[in-house]
């Protein structure tokens, strides 16, 4: 069976379109299903932004009169409130303390009683927003994104500042003038070190049973040595054989079983 996904056309339409069909019932005699068909909005809508400027054009306000949906009004924080909020986020982001969803929800709820806005009755229970909130407000916000951060190291952080990086760039193009076989790339190379693990501990997935709850896959049971694996790649797209140092003082030619050939 099709899974269909209802996609809502409430509030599509814009003010033009429907002051261009009020005006067709009132001042062209159109029915309102023919202005309705003729201006693509809905006729039902449409009626009642018809009742509602001839009541106002009785009271004397019938410039004044809104043609579209006023959602904003249901709106927690406002315009300037919510921007506030998402660029204290992004500087927390940037200084590497960023925020989780549960903390951005309890950061909204205490800005709202800071500000003493009226909050619904479950924000109160919960000491914070709720989830309907946080998906919303990244839905005004699309600057933002909730990202899977990478761990990081404080001096790693407070290291990478602009004099720094600055410091590096001078010495790499010191470097690069001091002699021109530099400049084509096959004498500059980046190592990148990671650790591997002599025991395999995620299992590739497997075909089992559809609905099977229990599906296992023999491990080895001791927890394996991690061996610090370097690879090194030139900036001319060249590579060399990696090197892996092992956490011992005697070198056995077993280690290098199923190795890339020529690895240190």
């Amino acid at each position: 069976m099709r899974n269909r996904i209802r996609k809502s056309h409430i509030g599509s339409f814009t003010d033009g379109e429907m002051r261009a069909a009020v005006h067709l019932v009132l001042h062209e005699n159109y029915s309102i299903r023919k202005a309705a068909k003729e201006c693509n909005v809905n006729y039902v809508t449409l009626s009642r932004y018809v009742s509602k400027q001839k009541k106002a054009s009785d009271e004397g306000t019938g410039e004044h009169v809104r043609m579209t949906p006023k959602y904003q009004s249901r709106l927690i924080f406002t315009a300037e409130q919510e921007k506030c909020l998402a660029d204290y986020l992004i500087t927390c982001s940037k200084l590497c303390y960023g925020q989780s969803t549960r903390n951005t929800r309890e950061l909204a709820y205490e800005m709202a009683v800071v500000n003493s806005i009226q909050v619904p009755k479950n924000w109160h229970d919960d000491s914070a927003a709720g989830l309907d909130w946080l998906r919303l407000f990244l839905k005004r916000n699309p600057n933002l994104s909730i990202r899977q951060p990478e761990n990081c190291s404080l001096s790693r952080c407070t290291s990478f500042n602009a004099h720094t990086v600055k410091t590096f760039f001078d010495n790499l193009g010191a470097a690069l003038r001091r002699s021109e076989c530099f400049g084509d790339g096959s004498r500059i190379w980046n190592l990148d070190e990671t650790g591997t693990s002599t025991v395999v501990n995620k299992s590739a997935k497997v075909i089992a049973e559809k609905g099977s709850k229990g599906v296992n896959n023999v491990t080895a049971g001791e927890r394996g040595t991690l061996v610090t694996t370097c690879c090194f790649v030139s900036a001319s797209g060249n590579t060399i054989p990696p090197a892996f140092v092992f956490p011992r003082v005697k070198f056995s030619d077993h280690m290098l079983i199923n190795a890339p050939p020529g690895s240190l």
